[in-house]
């Protein structure tokens, strides 16, 4: 069976260099707290740059029972939802797990955001890696994921008026995209 063909260009993103990514403050108890993340991006570029930031742990606990002393391992891994930024103006997020957001408030080609998320204290745990990825995306992934979340958002208030997702498919649907990852680590524990 012949599918057809389909057709789509992009360019590569050249990805930001992250110069300095600071824990500000981890929640050592309790549960829903804030974890306070401060991020200084570098982007050089005179264009409109556009970035998709997300935050992920992984993490294990170690719990031993007393009655027969047996020793349970669990190793887990989970995504952060954003709850709080400044620093950035035009966020788009993606049921807050994911945040994009463009340049165009950075100062000399440097932005420095605060994120915050609710976590649990990192006493929970034997072991806790944080993780800040930051994609600096394609104009076309860009648009496709602003275009998708107006759609999401258009459906959940009974719009009439249909939202167009972004394609740049010729001969079909959907986004060829270009992105590059930076990664910032922090071992809390």
């Amino acid at each position: 069976a012949k599918y057809g063909e389909v057709d789509a260009t992009d360019e590569m993103p050249i990805g930001a260099t992250i110069t300095d990514a600071q824990v500000i403050s981890f929640p050592k108890g309790g549960t829903d707290s804030l974890l306070h993340v401060r991020l200084t991006i570098n982007d050089a570029s005179n264009t409109a740059r556009y970035y998709r930031f997300n935050l992920f742990d992984t993490w294990q606990k170690v719990s031993i029972n007393p009655d027969t002393n047996d020793t349970t391992i669990l190793d887990g891994a989970e995504g952060i939802k954003i709850t709080d930024v400044t620093g950035i103006s035009d966020t788009l997020r993606e049921n807050y797990w994911t945040l994009f957001f463009t340049n165009r408030n950075f100062v000399g080609g440097k932005g420095t955001i605060d994120f915050w998320s609710p976590v649990a204290g990192s006493d929970n745990y034997s072991q806790l890696t944080l993780y800040l990825d930051l994609h600096t995306v394609s104009d076309n992934l860009y648009n496709y994921y602003r275009t998708l979340q107006l759609q999401r958002d258009a459906n959940t208030v009974n719009s009439s008026e249909p939202v167009y997702v972004f394609s740049n498919i010729t001969g079909g649907y959907g986004v060829f995209g270009g992105f590059d990852i930076t990664r910032a680590q922090f071992n809390i524990k």
